[in-house]
C-alpha cells in the first residue's frame, strides 16, 4: 500500500477512494488513513493541509480535500488573471 501514490493524470477522487479502500482492508483508523493518503498525494500543499487537521471520518477528510482544491484552484485562477503582487482593487483594468 505504501507504494500507492497519486499518478500524474489521476484525479484526486480516484486516488483518495482507492487509498481509503486499501486502508480499510488493513483496518487503519482515520488518522492513520489520513497519513497514508497524505504520503502519496502529488500536492505538497494539500498533504500538509490534511496532516495539520484531525478528522472524525474519511468522508470529512475527503470533503475537506475537495474544498481545499477548489479554493486553491480559484486562487491560482485569480493570480494568473491579475498577476503576482497585483491586487485586483489596485488594478486599473
Amino acid at each position: 500500500m505504501s507504494k500507492r501514490i497519486q499518478k500524474k493524470y489521476e484525479t484526486l477522487q480516484e486516488y483518495v477512494f482507492e487509498k481509503i479502500w486499501l486502508c480499510s482492508g488493513l483496518e487503519l483508523d482515520v488518522s492513520e488513513t489520513r497519513d497514508e493518503v497524505a504520503y502519496g498525494l502529488s500536492s505538497k500543499e494539500l498533504a500538509n493541509h490534511i496532516l495539520s487537521r484531525d478528522y472524525t471520518s474519511t468522508d470529512d477528510m475527503f470533503q475537506d480535500m475537495i474544498r481545499f482544491e477548489r479554493v486553491n484552484g480559484q486562487r491560482r485562477e485569480r493570480y494568473s488573471k491579475f498577476g503576482a503582487g497585483t491586487n485586483s482593487w489596485n488594478s486599473k483594468h
